[in-house]
């Protein structure tokens, strides 16, 4: 029984697929001040993600995409989009903005505070010619199920924003 516990942590903490709170999205939108003329782009979230409805919700023009539906980042863009916003996967930092510099265009996505302990995350993070970042006043809520999920103790959504 423990060892099961035991890989099914380790199979868990492999998962790249977890999601961005509602709260949390919403908290970006209201703090963010996009254009509602801007063509949000999340390159990362299936139809029914948090980003896409509450940003849909919200009066927003959205395209998504995912891997899922072979719609890789790396290989795959839209026809029309103006600013790439959502919650990334976490491996492959490096390789993201490597293809964010590639558009040229703005992006705000979620990155950990551990991804600055990476000189080459660093390095390529300072091509890039307007970064902000937003840090945090707590710790991110993220899930598993984007639907069944409860927040009520937190407080205050923070959101970590990029360029």
């Amino acid at each position: 029984m423990e060892k099961d516990k035991k890989r099914n942590f380790f199979n868990f903490n492999n998962d790249d697929e977890w999601y961005t709170t509602k709260e949390d999205v919403q908290f970006f939108i209201d703090n963010a001040n996009i254009n509602k003329n801007k063509i949000i782009w999340c390159p990362f979230d299936l139809k029914n993600s948090n980003f896409v409805t509450t940003f849909r919700k919200n009066g927003y023009k959205v395209v998504h995409s995912h891997i899922n539906n072979e719609k890789d980042f790396y290989k795959y863009q839209p026809k029309k989009w103006d600013i790439i916003v959502s919650n990334p996967p976490f491996k492959n930092k490096n390789k993201l903005l490597v293809r964010l510099l590639e558009f040229n265009k703005p992006w705000a996505l979620i990155f950990g505070i551990q991804a600055l302990n990476s000189e080459r995350f660093c390095n390529e993070l300072q091509k890039f010619s307007n970064i902000e970042y937003v840090h945090l006043k707590r710790r991110m809520c993220f899930t598993k199920d984007y639907l069944n999920y409860d927040v009520k103790n937190y407080k205050d959504p923070r959101l970590l924003v990029c360029e």
